[in-house]
């Protein structure tokens, strides 16, 4: 009989990342034969904010914080998402909700992760416990977390750390993303046998066929630039004035100014066919490298620095990553642009690195 496995995640909203690795570990779970359920929760919001953000999200010709762009996103990205979600709860916004779903159903186990889902900034709510499985009261169900996040490398909240030590020492198996979660793990919460393991986007990367299997190939020679952007722009704006000096591409694609409605299917698309990539985000690096691409990364301190360091410090890669204060320094800068990877054995890394995290994992789930 197959297990039915549980999990949860940061809400599937407008997030490319996000969004990713959720869809990548279901689908890794699902080829492995088990049953998966989104546990589906979503912060409590008033029937006035909802109708109010509606209505603006449907005005054309403006996009007052972001609203209707996040809006478009998030309807376009439904279909992709029901197509690999087939199970979900309804949505949860309430305690009392979750517990419902916790006695309702059957899960053998419940998986949290991956993203910055121990990111207390982002988890800092009256649904706190839920990101550490503190509605699992079942001893027969297994409490476990595959590529969890803290987003940062040290612990700074003093008055959640006794009730985070207590809900993570209930867990069977930990693992996280970052070798500085495993560091957070060990000294804040004495927890000795955190393991390092890839984001689920790396787990199986046949899923991006399978994603990408109605997307027509783009036709003709033309070679561009790749910018996904979140918040570094003015740092972003020099790196690509210098890639010119040393790269042939034929234009830009920016996909955060673009007036373009990317799908998911469309976001890994120009990933997958650009030339030359500069990114601020964590997941645009990772699917830089999944591409095999050239690429650099800038490092985006706001959303969390260690995220990236450790991840190119395990494959080697770390030359590739430059701060803001590393612009000023062009003979420096010329010379990250200019690196090839050595894909043959940065892939040999992740491949081994991807069968000791799909051992932790289906082990696990045993």
């Amino acid at each position: 009989m197959k297990k039915n496995i549980g999990l949860v995640t940061l809400p599937l909203i407008a997030n490319y990342g996000g969004i990713l690795q959720c869809l990548s570990m279901n689908y890794f779970l699902k080829k492995h034969g088990y049953n998966v359920t989104l546990i589906d929760i979503r912060p409590k919001d008033t029937l006035l904010r909802r109708i109010l953000i509606n209505t603006i999200s449907r005005i054309p010709f403006q996009d007052f914080k972001g609203l209707r762009k996040k809006h478009l996103k998030q309807k376009n990205n439904v279909a992709v998402i029901n197509r690999y979600i087939t199970s979900r709860t309804a949505c949860i916004s309430s305690n009392d909700e979750l517990n419902y779903i916790a006695d309702s159903f059957e899960f053998d186990a419940v998986i949290v992760g991956s993203d910055q889902v121990w990111r207390y900034e982002y988890i800092n709510s009256y649904m706190y416990d839920a990101y550490f499985l503190g509605f699992v009261k079942k001893e027969t169900c297994k409490k476990i977390s595959y590529a969890a996040s803290f987003g940062v490398d040290k612990w700074f909240h003093e008055d959640k750390k006794n009730k985070t030590m207590n809900l993570l020492h209930q867990f069977d198996y930990i693992s996280v993303r970052e070798q500085s979660g495993v560091d957070i793990c060990n000294n804040e919460f004495r927890i000795d046998n955190a393991v390092h393991v890839l984001d689920p986007t790396l787990l199986d990367t046949s899923f991006y066929d399978d994603l990408l299997k109605e997307i027509k190939p783009t036709a003709g020679d033309s070679k561009y630039l790749l910018r996904y952007i979140l918040d570094e722009t003015t740092t972003a704006d020099i790196v690509e004035k210098a890639v010119f000096k040393s790269v042939r591409f034929d234009y830009t694609i920016d996909i955060m100014k673009d007036r373009k409605n990317y799908t998911i299917q469309d976001w890994v698309s120009a990933f997958k066919n650009a030339e030359y990539i500069i990114t601020d985000s964590f997941h645009g690096m990772v699917f830089a490298i999944i591409f095999n691409k050239r690429f650099i990364a800038i490092g985006n301190r706001a959303r969390g620095l260690s995220r990236f360091s450790s991840f190119l410090e395990t494959i080697n890669l770390e030359c590739k990553l430059i701060s803001t204060e590393d612009i000023a320094k062009k003979e420096a800068l010329a010379k990250v642009i200019n690196y090839e990877p050595d894909y043959q054995e940065i892939n040999n890394t992740i491949d081994n690195w991807r069968k000791k995290s799909t051992e932790f994992l289906l082990s696990s789930l045993k």
